[in-house]
């Protein structure tokens, strides 16, 4: 039992390194030797756990998946609009930017390190985007279960916040709304366009951008 525990915990740790490397690099620019690399493991042990690369990127799609509605369940955990503005925020500035080592200010400041035991903080922001996104983009082409994997992901991760402004404009008549199908796909192509600006931009005037636009959405369901 301990030994099973013990290569699930082996495994899941590939899935999270794969998940970064494609987020960083892409899934075309990664290769099974980077995975292996990074995980410091044989090859033997990357095809135990998985048949193949793609194999690999359907459990990434479930990891991703699975912390955005994750982060999702923590924040939102009741019918506050508050909350879910908050869900969004949390996510653009914590997925979508992600703190990265800076090779270049690790070796500027290693002597510094090494003569006065200082750590420095050598990381810097990576505008990475939307991971879901991302793969969306780049895996258009690849096979029918990875599209159709990537397509379950986005309905499930758009049906809580269809179920959560539903349920809001049924319990709060202040928010009552028949086009709530509507705002749901307005948030979410939003989100995702913000994602990409993030990408090209590199700062967080588009994060600003979309929490403008929420608050303007949600004012214009209440007026409805």
């Amino acid at each position: 039992m301990e030994k099973k525990k013990l290569l699930q915990e082996k495994k899941q740790n590939v899935i999270v390194q794969s998940a970064n490397l494609f987020f960083k690099k892409g899934y075309v620019n990664t290769g099974v030797q980077d995975i292996l690399d990074v995980c410091n493991i044989p090859k033997g042990s990357f095809y135990y756990y998985f048949k193949s690369k793609d194999d690999l990127l359907l459990q990434v799609i479930d990891y991703h998946r699975e912390n955005i509605l994750e982060l999702f369940e923590k924040n939102v955990d009741d019918l506050s609009i508050y909350k879910l503005k908050s869900f969004f925020s949390i996510f653009l500035n914590n997925i979508a930017i992600i703190e990265i080592e800076d090779k270049d200010l690790t070796e500027k400041n290693k002597e510094n390190d090494l003569l006065f035991g200082i750590n420095h903080n050598n990381t810097k922001k990576f505008y990475g985007g939307s991971p879901l996104g991302n793969l969306n983009s780049e895996l258009s082409n690849l096979s029918d279960e990875i599209n159709a994997k990537i397509v379950d992901a986005y309905f499930q991760i758009e049906s809580r916040i269809y179920f959560f402004l539903e349920t809001l404009s049924i319990v709060h008549n202040k928010y009552k709304s028949e086009f709530i199908d509507y705002y749901t796909y307005l948030l979410i192509n939003n989100l995702e366009g913000t994602c990409l600006k993030l990408k090209r931009m590199r700062n967080k005037e588009p994060i600003e951008e979309f929490l403008k636009f929420f608050d303007i959405l949600i004012d214009k369901m209440i007026k409805d």
